[in-house]
C-alpha cells in the first residue's frame, strides 16, 4: 500500500486474476470524471450514497469506478492525493484554506518521509513473510516537533484501511474528549467528501465513539485516555493511532500508559502484514512511558520503529526573513552544524539550514529566555535536545548551552582534571 515494489506487485496478481488492466489518472483527470459521475445521481440517502439516478453508469464508466476503487485499496498515495480532503488551512507555506483536496497541496515533507519509511518496512515485512515468517507488520513511534501535521497523515493512514479493507477494526484514541472529537470531526469530513462510488455504507456512526460501515464490516473506535474500561481490551486490533501520548499520565493520572497501552491494547496487536500501529506525540520530559518506549526502541528491545522528525524537517515553515547583513551568532552555527551532521539518519537526506530557517530559530529561541527546555522540547533538532529535565535542578537547560559552546566537539578521548 506504501511501496511501490509492493503495490505493483499487488496489483499485477490482481490484474492477471481479472484479466483486466488497471489504469492510473492524473489528479485532473480524476477531478473532472468525479464531477461528471456525480451528476448521475439525483439525490442522495443521509449516508451520501446515490438514491434517485438521472440514470445509472455505462459500461465505459463502470470500467472506471472499478479502476478507482481497486487503485484505491492497493494503492495509499493514489488515493490520498485524488480523492481525501482535508483542512488546508495547517498546510505549510500554501495560500488555501478551508476544506479541499490533499492532492491541490500535496504533502508536506514530514510526512513524505513517513511514507517513505513504511514503504521501506513494508518491503522488509513482505521479503520476512515470503520466507515464512511471522511479521509483527508496520508499527511506529513518532517523536515529532510541533505543528508537524503527522495527526492529519495519521488519520488518513487510518482512514484508508477502515474505508477499503473488509473486517478493519481501528482504535482512534487522545487525551481527552475535545482532542478525541478533533480525530471524530477529520475523519468525517474525509468521509463526507469522497464521492460516492467510493463511499462504503454506513451502519453506525455516533458522534466521538464510533464509525462503522456495513457490509464492509469495517469500523473506527474512539476512545480516551481518561475514560473508564479497556482499550481494545478482549479482541484483536489491527489498526490504531493514538496523538500526544507523551502527556496521557501527566493529563490524566500517572500510569495511564501502563494501564491503556502496555495492559490492554499492546496485547491485541496482531502479527500480520495488516498491522498498523501509530502512535504520534511531542516528548515531555526525561523519564515516563514515552521516554521508556523511546529508549527501548534505540536499544533494540521494541517491535516498535522510531520516526524521530525535528523541527527543520518542514522546509517551508519555520522561517523568517533576515534583515540586510545579519549572521547567525555562534550557538545557531552549532544548530546548522548539528542538523547537516545528524539529519541523515532521521529524514534519509542531508539538510543544510538556510539564512531564513536559521534567523527563525535565533530570533524564536530568543523569546523562550528562562524557558530553553519548553523551546526545546516544541523544537528539538536531535532526539537528545527532545527530552528535556523539567523543573530546578543543578545544571538547567541554559547553563549546558553555555558549557557545550564553550568546550565545543569531543572527537577523541580525553581526561578531566580539576584546577590546583
Amino acid at each position: 500500500m506504501y511501496s511501490p515494489l509492493i503495490i505493483e506487485r499487488n496489483l499485477a496478481k490482481l490484474s492477471d486474476s481479472l484479466n483486466v488492466r488497471l489504469q492510473r489518472y492524473s489528479n485532473d483527470t480524476v477531478e473532472e470524471l468525479s464531477a461528471h459521475l456525480v451528476k448521475l445521481v439525483r439525490s442522495y440517502d443521509k449516508e451520501g450514497r446515490p438514491y434517485k439516478w438521472t440514470r445509472q453508469p455505462n459500461d465505459q464508466e463502470q470500467a472506471y469506478i472499478d479502476n478507482e476503487r481497486v487503485l484505491c485499496k492497493y494503492d495509499f498515495a493514489y488515493w490520498a492525493n485524488r480523492y481525501a480532503y482535508i483542512e488546508l488551512a495547517s498546510i505549510e507555506g500554501k495560500p488555501a484554506s478551508g476544506v479541499g483536496r490533499l492532492g491541490s497541496v500535496g504533502f508536506m515533507r514530514p510526512q513524505e518521509v513517513l511514507l517513505e519509511k513504511l514503504a521501506k518496512s513494508e518491503e522488509e515485512m513482505y521479503e520476512a513473510a515470503d520466507k515464512g515468517h511471522l511479521v509483527d507488520g508496520l508499527r511506529y513511534f513518532i517523536n515529532k516537533g510541533r505543528q508537524l501535521h503527522f495527526t492529519a497523515i495519521c488519520r488518513l493512514l487510518s482512514n484508508h484501511r477502515v474505508l477499503f479493507w473488509p473486517d478493519t477494526l481501528a482504535i482512534a484514541a487522545s487525551v481527552n474528549e475535545d482532542m478525541t472529537g478533533e480525530l471524530y470531526r477529520r475523519d468525517k469530513t474525509l468521509f463526507d467528501n469522497l464521492p460516492w462510488f467510493l463511499k462504503p455504507q454506513v451502519e453506525y456512526d455516533t458522534k466521538n465513539q464510533q464509525l462503522s460501515f456495513h457490509p464492509l464490516g469495517s469500523q473506527t473506535l474512539y476512545h480516551q485516555a481518561n475514560q473508564h474500561g479497556g482499550m481494545g481490551q478482549g479482541r484483536m486490533v489491527p489498526v490504531a493511532h493514538m496523538t500526544e501520548v507523551a502527556n496521557w499520565d501527566d493529563q490524566v493520572s500517572p500510569g495511564t500508559c501502563q494501564v491503556k497501552l502496555d495492559y490492554h491494547l499492546m496485547a491485541a496487536i496482531p502479527q500480520s502484514l495488516t498491522t498498523l500501529y501509530l502512535l504520534e506525540s511531542s516528548s515531555n520530559g526525561l523519564g515516563g512511558w514515552w521516554y521508556d518506549q523511546i529508549q527501548l526502541i534505540l536499544r533494540n528491545k521494541s517491535s516498535f520503529n522510531l520516526y524521530f522528525c525535528p523541527w527543520y524537517s518542514a522546509d517551508k515553515k519555520y522561517r523568517r526573513y533576515p534583515p540586510d547583513g545579519w549572521e547567525p551568532n555562534e550557538f545557531t552555527k552549532s544548530i546548522a552544524e548539528k542538523a547537516e551532521r545528524t539529519s541523515f539518519a532521521y529524514l534519509g537526506h542531508t539538510v543544510r539550514l538556510d539564512k531564513e530557517q536559521l534567523y527563525w530559530y535565533e530570533t524564536e529561541i530568543a523569546s523562550y529566555e528562562k524557558r530553553l527546555a519548553v523551546f526545546l522540547t516544541n523544537y528539538p533538532t536531535d532526539l537528545t535536545e527532545a527530552f528535556q529535565v523539567w523543573g530546578d535542578h543543578a545544571f538547567g537547560p541554559e547553563l549546558l548551552r553555555e558549557l557545550r559552546m564553550g568546550v565545543g566537539q569531543l572527537w577523541g578521548p580525553y581526561d578531566i582534571t580539576t584546577a590546583a
